[in-house]
């Protein structure tokens, strides 16, 4: 009898262990960006997923393990504008208040924050990208990630006045003179965040009345050439294709000739 009550007494603490003890909960941490690389300024957001279909889990979030947020009962954390003081290591995890479950410690998620930087680049119509006064010319600032709600400024280099600033990444010249002649620079900005200004590009302007002159000097060229040719071409019909002489004689000239030989 005192056996059966010893294994009796076993069994229940067996099964009263195993009911405080059950299946640790897996959770999975997601980071989702607008882009594969983040830049300064974009927006992240963590999502922690629990493996379990009950829905009263409060969530935890580290960074480089130590918490950086309050517990919440919402699985995602939104980051606006981040910069380089989020990067590091993030987890989560998450428990039950009314049985005091915890769920295992996430994956961990690396989170680099890049800084953007921008680059003007010349779109010009004409092929080698020449450019001559009077062409239409793009200058266009382009940005690394999303560039939505950005605004772009073009800075001629010792001209203050002709900063420019603007939404669109393409600045239009149009018509292009020799005034434009110089060097440029951009930048982006969005908020009190902004880039710094890209490296700088010459434009070179070329005179449209220098390229007139070499077609009108071309043109005369080739007018002389065929004046000479149908000078000759009219010279050899004028002149008899028999005579060895080469001198073209009249009808008197041809009788005293004659004459002069009797």
């Amino acid at each position: 009898m005192q056996a059966f009550e010893l294994s009796l007494i076993v069994s229940l603490i067996s099964v009263t262990s195993f009911a405080q003890d059950p299946v640790p909960i897996k959770t999975t941490l997601i980071l989702k960006a607008p882009q594969e690389r983040v830049y300064i300024g974009d927006t992240v957001t963590l999502e922690c997923n629990v493996e379990d279909t009950v829905n009263t889990w409060i969530f935890r979030w580290f960074i480089n393990n130590q918490q950086f947020r309050g517990h919440t009962d919402q699985n995602t954390q939104i980051i606006q504008f981040v910069n380089s003081s989020y990067n590091g290591v993030y987890t989560c995890d998450a428990y039950r208040r009314d049985t005091r479950a915890h769920s295992l410690s996430s994956n961990a998620v690396l989170l680099v924050v890049q800084e953007r930087s921008t680059t003007l680049k010349v779109i010009s119509g004409r092929r080698g990208g020449e450019i001559y006064v009077g062409d239409e010319v793009q200058l266009l600032c382009l940005l690394d990630g999303d560039p939505l709600g950005w605004r772009y400024e073009l800075q001629k280099t010792g001209d203050e006045n002709s900063n420019k600033t603007q939404r669109a990444q393409s600045f239009t010249i149009k018509p292009v003179s020799l005034s434009h002649s110089g060097e440029y620079k951009c930048r982006a900005s969005k908020g009190e965040l902004h880039t710094d200004f890209s490296d700088p590009i010459q434009l070179h302007l070329k005179d449209f009345s220098l390229q007139n002159y070499l077609r009108l000097g071309a043109a005369g060229l080739v007018l002389i050439v065929l004046a000479i040719i149908m000078s000759k071409c009219f010279w050899n019909r004028v002149l008899p294709a028999g005579d060895s002489s080469g001198y073209a004689y009249t009808s008197g000239q041809r009788g005293s000739e004659s004459y002069l030989n009797l």
